[in-house]
């Protein structure tokens, strides 16, 4: 198919400390570029050789702290890609920082998932970070009331 992907949930801290290195923290920019740095790395190392120079290849993380049953506290995290623009060049990386202010969990996920899958698209298919910017919510609804969510 000419896709690679590899993924990897960790749940518990002491899973991603082994996956990604210690953390004081875990919903952070830098756990997040620890993530990203980790997996990129690693596609490199395993696939570089077998694939060439001509493959781009990339990487997408997240650290979320979503909605929990019956907590109050802030829905918020980092989603971010690791990516080569083109063939043979150095990766570049967007990192962002969301609130998610839907009320269930899977809401949120969808919300994230949905945000991911444009960020990848784009950042495949666009060098201009106008165009990335402009098209990156599409398909998300957004509220400013906080009840309705997104």
């Amino acid at each position: 198919a000419g896709t690679v992907a590899r993924s990897i949930s960790a749940y518990d801290m002491r899973m991603s400390d082994v996956n990604y290195g210690k953390a004081k923290r875990y919903v952070t920019n830098e756990r997040l570029h620890q993530m990203l740095s980790t997996e990129y790395e690693e596609v490199e190392r395993c696939l570089r050789d077998l694939r060439g120079p001509q493959c781009r290849f990339f990487a997408f993380a997240s650290t979320l702290a979503a909605k929990a049953y019956r907590s109050d506290r802030e829905c918020e995290g980092w989603i971010g890609l690791t990516y080569q623009a083109e063939p043979g060049q150095e990766p570049s990386s967007i990192s962002l920082h969301v609130r998610m202010r839907d009320p269930t969990a899977s809401m949120q996920g969808e919300a994230v998932g949905m945000l991911g899958t444009n960020l990848v698209y784009l950042a495949h298919n666009t060098s201009d970070p106008y165009v990335i910017v402009n098209f990156l919510l599409d398909g998300l609804e957004l509220s400013t009331d906080e009840s309705k969510g997104r």
